[in-house]
Formats: C-alpha cells, structure tokens, sequence
C-alpha cells in the first residue's frame, strides 16, 4: 500500500493556500465589485440630475425672466450644465471602460490561482499586470470626467446666479 502524503507536505500545503487564497480573493472582489459599482451609480445618477435638472430650470427661468438677464452670463452658464452633464456620460463610458480591464484582469489572476492550486506556476501574470494599468487610467479618466462634472455643475451655477443678480 502507497502512503499517502502528509497534510504538512509542502507542495500540497501550498495547493491548499493557493485554493483558500483563491476563494477568499473571490469573494472580496464581489463584495468589492457590489460597493463599487453602487457608488458609481449614485454618483453619475445625481451628476447626471442636477446637470440636466439644471439645463432644464434654466431653460425655463430664460423662458418667464424679463430684460434684468445678462444674456451671456446665462448662456455661459447654459454651456457649463451641457458640458457638465457631456462629461459625466464621458465618465460613465470610462468606468464601464475600467470595469471591462479590470474584469479581464480578475480572470487572469483567477487562472494564475488555479495554476497554483495544480502546482504549476501562473502564466498570466504579464497579462494580469498590462490589464490592470489599462484599467487604472480608465478608472483615473472616469474619476477625472466626473470631478470636472461636478465643476462644470459649480460654474454653471455661479455664471446663472450671477446673470439674474
């Protein structure tokens, strides 16, 4: 009869770590993922709100005022709400553009995990890392997008209060 290795072997001790380590990963992306993207939908959800709500108050506002209108104050404040409101569904496009790499790179790092777990050493690490920079500068341009739309939103705001004072 073949004895069977013991439980302190080093290479199965390291498969049974890779295989934890593996579904502890696992379960922290999802929660991780869940959080993320409830964040992000808030935030382009009330971007996407008070740019349009903005353009559409104005509109009316310019539709009942009366001469005591600086007209380029308003249309400058007009042209920051439009853009404000461009650049966060610019911002929505690279956060899906970012979750699209970073999914990818989640996979390569799950088949790296599985590699580990049959004793083979990963493969996908080149690639794991190339997805995770591509999906960083879209993460970073998709954070960037919706700051400026904030800003665009606070100048909008300022050049409207500034054409009725």
């Amino acid at each position: 009869m073949q004895d069977s290795p013991s439980p302190t072997d080093p290479g199965i001790a390291a498969r049974h770590i890779a295989a934890m380590d593996f579904e502890l990963a696992k379960a922290d992306f999802l929660e991780r993922l869940r959080f993320q993207a409830d964040f992000a939908k808030v935030a382009w959800q009330s971007l996407s709100l008070v740019n349009g709500g903005a353009i559409v108050a104005l509109f009316t506002f310019i539709g009942n005022a009366r001469p005591a209108l600086d007209q380029h104050l308003i249309w400058t404040g007009f042209g920051c709400f439009a853009f404000g409101l461009a650049i966060n569904i610019a911002s929505i496009l690279f956060g899906f553009m970012s979750q699209a790499y970073f999914m990818r790179a989640t996979a390569f790092g799950g088949w790296n995990e599985q590699a580990k777990m049959h004793g083979h050493p990963p493969r996908y690490e080149r690639d794991l890392k190339n997805q995770m920079k591509v999906g960083d500068r879209w993460h970073a341009s998709a954070m960037a997008a919706a700051i400026l739309s904030l800003a665009a939103f606070v100048a909008g705001a300022a050049f409207a209060l500034s054409a009725v004072a």
